[in-house]
């Protein structure tokens, strides 16, 4: 881990120790059970019950300074503070463990293990530096335990006759062993600390690249609609020349251009449908949140309706909207959302064949708008249902309909800025019901937030 450290992430880590330790004083408090009363252990079990609520009441005083220290704003925004708090902790910790070493079995006990797992815990936690400080106050720690339970300073609870005699008259075996414990002890900082530290730099390293692959995207949704709102103009400008040659407004036209003209001013209204969605799609990606008002909900949908009314009765399609009255009055991004049901619409009319039915429903429940759009068109693949979403994509068994591909991934952003969600599903030849969920937020939560 770098020595150049984040108060935040600081923070974060005292606040993690703090709910491990939790683990780690169940953990002690069941194995002092199970020494006296399964494996009738030489220990001293006042003393390491006392240690546990010792440790339960310390757990309970950091949990309050962290609460405490980040509501203020010096302390969240001063590294110091985290560190400083963290060494604090892990420190007292090691004495704790010592303690505990002391009064069941010293040198002899297996959780003599947790002096290292508790170094790994520290490496992961702090600055090398910091963790090295550690490390050599845990060896110290150690030693102090060894040589004054040997000298007789501190009482010696033995769990095993056998190895505390080979410690009493074996010192070569007991340096060999305190030996060990310190390479290991330091052998384990480095390690752990040199992987910490190469994860960071990966960890850095992506979150500069995904930084850099935001910027270049911001760029060129900037650069899509301006280009994009060229574009319309110009279509705008010759669209409004082919509306004049359509209407006759200056005479006659003959016959055989009169198709032209038609088909023409039929591609030209399709390709300014495009670049509309494309536009409606790229301001909704560069802007972070949008404009939100209460409207009628059921006079949007029927004016959106409205737009495609003639085209839905030259096909004999027959159209219900239902809106119930609990909903009739949403909060929303009016605008957008209209043009969300547009694209939905739309698509349900173009894809429905003559004699066709179309059911536009929106109903409450559990505080969420339920919209609803069910047609008895053509339907969606099977394979194809997982991407209809995304952008420029369609179905494979409409390439001979004339469509942007960008509706639906504008229908799916207008749900995700409104807090929603929009599925799909879809029967081969037999139609498809698209589903949007809408958060509702009533009066009283917006005046909260507001």
């Amino acid at each position: 881990m770098p020595e150049k450290i984040t108060s935040k992430n600081l923070m974060h880590n005292a606040i993690w120790l703090v709910k491990l330790r939790w683990i780690a004083i169940t953990c002690l408090f069941f194995s002092i059970l199970f020494a006296i009363w399964v494996l009738d252990l030489n220990v001293n079990v006042q003393y390491l019950l006392i240690t546990v609520f010792c440790m339960i009441g310390l757990n309970i005083i950091y949990h309050l300074i962290l609460g405490y220290l980040s509501e203020i704003e010096e302390a969240v925004e001063k590294p110091n503070f985290g560190r400083g708090f963290l060494n604090f902790q892990i420190s007292i910790d090691f004495i704790i463990l010592t303690f505990v070493l002391n009064n069941s079995g010293g040198i002899e006990n297996p959780f003599i293990v947790f002096y290292v797992l508790h170094i790994v815990i520290g490496s992961i936690l702090l600055p090398r530096k910091d963790s090295l400080m550690q490390t050599t106050f845990v060896v110290l720690l150690f030693i102090s335990l060894v040589f004054l339970e040997t000298i007789g300073v501190l009482p010696h609870y033995s769990l095993n006759s056998h190895i505390s005699e080979l410690i009493s008259t074996d010192k070569a075996y007991l340096l060999a062993a305190i030996l060990i414990f310190i390479a290991t002890s330091y052998l384990v900082v480095y390690v752990t600390s040199t992987i910490s530290k190469k994860l960071h730099d990966q960890q850095k390293a992506l979150a500069a690249a995904n930084r850099e692959l935001l910027k270049k995207d911001q760029i060129k949704n900037e650069y899509v609609l301006r280009v994009s709102h060229d574009i319309k103009n110009h279509l705008a400008a010759i669209k409004s020349n082919l509306e004049i040659l359509n209407q006759r407004l200056f005479g006659e036209i003959s016959t055989e251009y009169n198709k032209y003209i038609k088909n023409s001013y039929s591609r030209t209204s399709k390709l300014i449908d495009f670049v509309n969605d494309l536009l409606h799609l790229t301001r909704m990606k560069l802007k972070d949140h949008f404009e939100k008002d209460e409207f009628h909900l059921e006079e949007l949908i029927k004016r959106t309706y409205k737009s495609y009314k003639y085209q839905a009765e030259s096909k004999h399609i027959e159209v219900t909207i239902i809106v119930e009255e609990e909903v009739e009055l949403f909060y929303g991004n009016s605008f957008v959302l209209g043009g969300a049901l547009a694209n939905l619409i739309q698509n349900s009319v173009n894809y429905t064949p003559e004699q066709g039915t179309i059911k536009i429903s929106a109903g409450k429940e559990d505080d969420q708008l339920i919209l609803v759009i069910k047609d008895s068109g053509i339907g969606i693949p099977k394979e194809d249902i997982k991407h209809i979403f995304g952008e420029f994509y369609r179905g494979s068994n409409v390439k001979s309909i004339v469509g942007s591909g960008l509706g639906l991934s504008f229908v799916r952003q207008v749900a995700e800025n409104h807090g929603g969600t929009v599925s799909i599903d879809s029967e081969l030849g037999k139609g498809t019901i698209i589903q949007m969920i809408l958060p509702v937020i009533e009066k009283e939560s917006r005046e909260k937030s507001a």
